[in-house]
């Protein structure tokens, strides 16, 4: 008869909010705290670890690591070199643009050009094909 969890119990950290026992009787933002301080704790643990069995590390290759961080976190527009940060559009042809050249019109794409190029090819033979295929129904036309 005692299966019934007490509602009232407070949260072990003492913040004053009810606790869970499925939390480890703490209350929800106390246990995202301690689940942080967990993470961490781990990945202090695991790097000094690995920091022990990596050898040293040429300047040279931390210089060059420290490059290209730096240029993947900088991007810009390839037309008009505006910063775009998240907000960038990624088009088909590879490049990144701001909103006002994300379209193709815009920035010359070569895709939209080779395939625009493809679909007016294919409507010319279809309405060529059409045309030859259509046959004269009034015999008495001039």
């Amino acid at each position: 008869m005692n299966n019934v969890e007490d509602p009232s119990q407070l949260c072990a950290k003492g913040c004053g909010f009810f606790a869970s026992p499925s939390l480890r009787n703490m209350c929800s933002s106390c246990y995202c705290d301690y689940l942080k301080e967990t993470l961490l704790k781990m990945k202090r643990k695991s790097s000094h670890n690995d920091s022990k069995q990596q050898s040293v590390v040429d300047s040279s290759d931390k210089k060059d690591a420290n490059t290209t961080t730096a240029t993947s976190t900088c991007t810009r527009c390839d037309l008009c070199k505006r910063r775009v940060g998240l907000m960038g559009f990624k088009c088909r042809c590879g490049g990144i643009y701001c909103g006002s050249h994300r379209y193709g019109n815009e920035h010359s794409c070569a895709i939209d050009n080779i395939r625009k190029a493809l679909q007016r090819e294919a409507l010319s033979r279809q309405l060529n094909a059409a045309a030859t295929c259509k046959a004269d129904k009034l015999n008495c036309r001039i």
